[in-house]
């Protein structure tokens, strides 16, 4: 195994995919304790890493914010720094050019991009259609071929705030972010929603609303409906958002990047997961207490967050949802992140009445299979249910081949392609063997 004494980290991407990469930085400065990292990124996420001892320098990506510079130059300002290893967390064809016209040596990326395979030496499968892996732990399976695995032990997220600056709000007090994240990928709930739960906070703590400006119309909406809110949306920088939230006592968010910082802060977590698109299981706040709020089953439409123009799913999510996980949370509710996150999940449909109704019973979201139909109604069915997990139970050629065919069909519409399992004979089974059975098949 070579011992690397100059790496590179490539991760021009969103505030929460930088923080989710944080952990196998930790790993990777562990093996290769004298190396000097470096971490490429995006200049508006630069805060996300500045403070993180495992980390000796950033460099802004050049590609979005130095548009002025031509690639060649680029390639010589990388070569300049005489990297000996690249790791593509950040897995698309400019950077690959990028390392490659640079001469690094050695250059790490994930499989499940062909076109990209012959720009890396070294190659790693982060298992993406992986139901039961977390972000964090796909990232960690990239750093492989270098010798580093998946620990026993979950390693956390590494977010410092800086030691400076003050912003005078009474403690303890709660934060409400209201941000979609600048990739627009979620879905925004409603300011009249937040107000709802901002009333009920502030009877209890003070409050702080906090989002880009983007947000700002959303946050003078709940300002107006609730006075006694401080508004600081679009007032922060991003190392002033994680000084805030490093001295709050619970954080109420949609699935977005922030929420990873109070994750990474060890903050008290509502997170609300408007879409199905997005699953707690792989996005879930690591390490921290806190409360899933989803209810998928609602929305009968495909999920595309970004270009979706019903509403179907964030309106099935009311204020007192949100608010009965804000106490559940501050009266110590925990459970084993794992089992939990996949609950919130995973999507599953069965031919077999019993397993439907075993799971249903437990809060999974179930639906029942019934044969014959055509094809394509099947595929619309699965894309509609958004269904990870298909359980087919009995014999039969004809039946597995409709259904392998449709689920063909559904995997480019979905986040996760369904996972098919098929039993000759049924097993009845309780929930406490149901779920790591399909857990245990996700990873074969």
């Amino acid at each position: 195994m070579n011992i690397y004494k100059n790496i590179l980290v490539i991760r021009p991407d969103m505030i929460g995919d930088c923080i989710l990469i944080t952990p196998a930085i930790t790993l990777l400065k562990k093996r290769f304790p004298e190396a000097k990292i470096t971490v490429l990124c995006r200049s508006y996420t630069k805060d996300v890493f500045l403070n993180n001892p495992d980390i000796d320098q950033v460099i802004e990506d050049w590609f979005v914010d130095c548009k002025k510079k031509s690639f060649w130059e680029y390639v010589k300002f990388i070569k300049s720094h005489n990297f000996d290893c690249s790791i593509h967390f950040y897995n698309e064809l400019p950077y690959a050019l990028l390392a490659l016209f640079a001469g690094i040596k050695t250059r790490v990326g994930d499989i499940s991009k062909p076109l990209l395979r012959p720009f890396y030496n070294l190659t790693s499968n982060c298992r993406w259609h992986d139901l039961t892996l977390h972000e964090v732990e796909h990232n960690i399976l990239l750093l492989k071929p270098l010798g580093i695995g998946l620990p026993k032990d979950p390693i956390p997220l590494k977010v410092i705030p800086d030691n400076d600056g003050s912003f005078n709000i009474k403690k303890p007090y709660g934060i409400i972010h209201l941000g979609t994240g600048k990739s627009k990928s979620n879905k925004a709930w409603p300011a009249e929603k937040f107000a709802k739960v901002a009333e009920y906070l502030l009877k209890h703590n003070k409050l702080v609303v906090t989002g880009s400006q983007n947000e700002i119309p959303a946050a003078k909406k709940i300002k107006a409906l609730c006075p006694d809110v401080i508004d600081f949306c679009g007032k922060t920088s991003l190392a002033d958002l994680i000084k805030i939230i490093s001295e709050c006592s619970l954080f109420v968010s949609i699935d977005t990047g922030i929420l990873h910082a109070a994750a990474a802060l060890n903050i008290p977590t509502v997170a609300i997961f408007p879409t199905k698109f997005f699953k707690a299981s792989e996005w879930g706040p690591w390490e921290t207490k806190h409360i899933i709020v989803r209810k998928p089953e609602n929305c009968i439409h495909r999920c595309a967050p970004a270009k979706c123009i019903f509403d179907d799913c964030y309106k099935s999510i009311m204020p007192e949802d949100v608010i009965k996980a804000a106490i559940e949370l501050c009266s110590g509710f925990s459970e084993s992140p794992k089992p939990y996150w996949f609950k919130k999940s995973a999507n599953i449909t069965s031919n077999k009445e019993e397993i439907v109704r075993e799971l249903c019973i437990n809060g999974f979201h179930a639906t029942k299979l019934s044969l014959p139909q055509s094809i394509f109604d099947l595929y619309k069915t699965f894309v509609r249910e958004d269904i990870n997990i298909i359980h087919w139970v009995g014999g039969g050629f004809l039946p597995i081949l409709i259904i392998k065919l449709a689920a063909l069909l559904a995997t480019p519409k979905l986040a996760i392609p369904p996972l098919i399992i098929h039993e000759k004979q049924f097993k009845n089974r309780a929930i406490n063997d149901l779920i790591p059975f399909y857990m245990e098949n996700f990873k074969k």
